[in-house]
């Protein structure tokens, strides 16, 4: 064993998932997950900067500052590039440094984070209060408490006793049960308002924190009144129903404020559509109805006025200019382009079985051991970072976040699965290893949907597709991991019905095919609640049985050309044979505890797969 001098360093932001999705819109739940990468990408700084340090001793993530334009914002040096908007940086890094230093590194990244996180609500603060303070002198009294109580930074360092590749693995793991137990201890002040000091309703999207502003009702109402009426800061603005936090205050203005300044961009450079732009996406372009340019025109832009009957029928919202909704009513007419779709996909990806990637049992044999293998696979994760974006964008969808094998992205129904595809295989590929994959869940919401409920929705589902593989421990191969490989997809219809279904990626293609046939054609999905009907039955009956009636009520379906029945009818047939033989293969097992039989459920999963498809490929209900 050779002797070791070195030490690694971990820094972590502590729980950041409620912080990014106490969201009400795109661009609140872009702003939580950039400022999570810009406080990391601050904590990282001291380490940069250091001569005898650098980028060198970044065991993870993989860190290039020269190419890396929001390190390049962070450290003062904008590049003005607009990659620079893109929340790239993940909330935990390490570091591995000589032993003598490691206790010095620790405390610089934990002053760093701390510093860039109060610089940011200072600054914020101050903005707010010119025109804040003449509608209550006191408005920000918990401002201070309600900040130093929220983000927990947590830094970790550990001498290393071996520089051995064979030990790197067990240093890992001991450094991971190390930042745990430092996690379990809260390490900033709980948040108390005065005991004996009357406090404001709680915020409208982090509950545990009152809002800003007086805490008469009658006061507070006549505040946010006048909050949401006033001009906002350089487009940004408090929205009616807003009653927020000093934290979500943070979360709205820490771009006009301060990071369009950080990153050189103008402010309005940075636009997040809304839910409503998204699902009609394709629609959009179709119809020639380009947002950007009508909001260029018009200086402003609302999704919702594609929906409206009259160009001012909601009084809490700018009225849509005569002009542009003369448009929009003329390219919603049946014989034009019919009514845009009023649902959108939220795309929530994350990395199946990365540990044994790490520690060998996949990918590479060539990536060797220890820290080089954990270097090449970090740089790695990074360069298929970069392909995101693209995959995503081309997808017409709006890439909300990407750190490595974490991704979180927002598309119109019609393009999502085909989207998440891709983007599996461009994982596989990036990883080297096509055994390699990324799992997720899908969430299909009406554009009106709180989108907190939606984020919740998405995470239930990539849970979902985690779980696929319930072969218990006594079926299973010593040290075969679970083959998880899957998409849950999760449909919630405005009228409150919700369905679900889970498919391994090989059946992804054949889904994405039968949207698009869907989309084609007018056509009707009226065989598919038939079999639903009558499920009950048939799932009792064998696979063969089971095909045979599906065949039968596809023939007697209706369809605009032979040709096209024939299509269809064969795509149906051949996804029904491989669904079927995919969720009775290996790692696909479907026991329920003897409540349902396997081949019953497995049907059941197809009639939701086929009406999910015609529901997707619509958007609409």
């Amino acid at each position: 064993m050779s002797k070791s001098d070195q030490a690694l360093v971990s820094f972590m932001i502590g729980s950041p998932q409620a912080f990014i999705e106490g969201a009400r819109t795109l661009r609140d739940l872009w702003s939580g997950s950039y400022l999570v990468s810009w406080l990391a990408a601050k904590a990282m700084l001291p380490i940069l900067d250091d001569p005898a340090l650098g980028a060198r001793c970044f065991v993870t993530p993989h860190v290039d500052p020269a190419n890396n334009d929001l390190l390049l914002a962070a450290a003062g040096r904008p590049s003005g590039n607009l990659d620079a908007t893109l929340p790239s940086i993940p909330n935990k890094f390490c570091v591995m440094v000589p032993a003598d230093r490691a206790a010095a590194v620790r405390d610089q990244t934990l002053h760093a984070a701390n510093e860039a996180w109060y610089e940011i609500g200072r600054d914020v603060r101050g903005q707010l209060a010119k025109w804040l303070n003449a509608e209550d002198a006191g408005w920000d009294r918990l401002w201070d408490p309600q900040l130093e109580s929220f983000f927990e930074f947590f830094a970790v360092a550990m001498p290393m006793a071996s520089l051995d590749a064979k030990d790197w693995n067990d240093h890992w793991d001991r450094l991971g049960r190390l930042t745990d137990t430092l996690r379990s201890v809260r390490h900033v002040p709980d948040y108390f308002p005065a005991a004996d000091e009357e406090v404001p309703a709680k915020c409208s999207l982090l509950g545990s924190y009152e809002q800003m502003g007086p805490a008469n009702l009658k006061d507070s109402r006549k505040f946010w009144q006048a909050a949401a009426d006033g001009k906002g800061i350089d487009g940004t603005r408090v929205q009616k129903v807003d009653r927020l936090c000093a934290v979500s205050l943070v979360k709205r203005f820490a771009w006009p404020v301060v990071l369009s300044k950080q990153t050189d961009l103008p402010t309005k450079e940075l636009r997040f559509s809304d839910t409503a732009t998204v699902a009609a996406k394709a629609w959009l372009k179709q119809a020639e109805v380009d947002p950007d340019s009508e909001r260029r025109t018009h200086n402003r832009w609302n999704g919702q006025w594609l929906h409206w009957e009259k160009a001012d029928q909601d009084s809490d919202e700018e009225a849509c200019p005569d002009e542009l909704f003369k448009k929009i009513r003329d390219r919603r007419r049946k014989d034009a382009h019919g009514s845009p779709p009023i649902y959108y996909a939220l795309l929530h990806l994350d990395g199946d079985n990365m540990g044994r990637l790490f520690t060998g049992g996949a990918g590479p044999k060539e990536w060797g051991e220890g820290r080089g293998r954990y270097e090449k696979i970090t740089k790695a994760l990074t360069n298929f970072g970069k392909e995101v974006a693209d995959i995503v964008w081309t997808s017409h969808g709006e890439l909300i976040y990407c750190g490595g094998d974490d991704i979180l992205a927002i598309l119109p129904t019609a393009s999502a699965v085909d989207c998440a595809r891709q983007l599996n295989l461009a994982f596989g590929e990036a990883m080297q290893d096509d055994s390699v994959s990324i799992s997720g869940g899908l969430a299909i919401v009406h554009y009106k949907e709180d989108l907190r409920y939606a984020l919740q929705v998405v995470r239930k589902a990539e849970k979902l597709a985690k779980r696929i593989d319930r072969t218990p421990p006594s079926e299973r191969e010593a040290n075969e991991p679970k083959r998880k490989q899957a998409l849950a997809v999760a449909a919630c219809r405005h009228s409150g019905e919700h369905a679900e279904f889970v498919m391994g990626w090989q059946r992804a293609e054949q889904f994405h095919g039968l949207v698009e046939l869907f989309r084609g054609v007018p056509m009707t999905d009226r065989w598919a609640y038939k079999l639903r009907q009558i499920a009950p039955v048939l799932g009792t009956l064998p696979p063969d049985a089971i095909r045979g009636e599906i065949e039968r009520l596809l023939n007697r379906a209706e369809y605009p050309s032979e040709q096209f029945k024939m299509t269809f009818i064969e795509l149906l047939l051949s996804l029904w044979d491989d669904y079927f033989a995919e969720m009775t293969g290996k790692g696909r097992s479907w026991r329920d505890s003897g409540k349902v039989c396997v081949t019953g459920e497995i049907l059941n999963q197809f009639v939701t797969l086929c009406q999910t498809a015609s529901f997707m490929a619509r958007g609409r209900d």
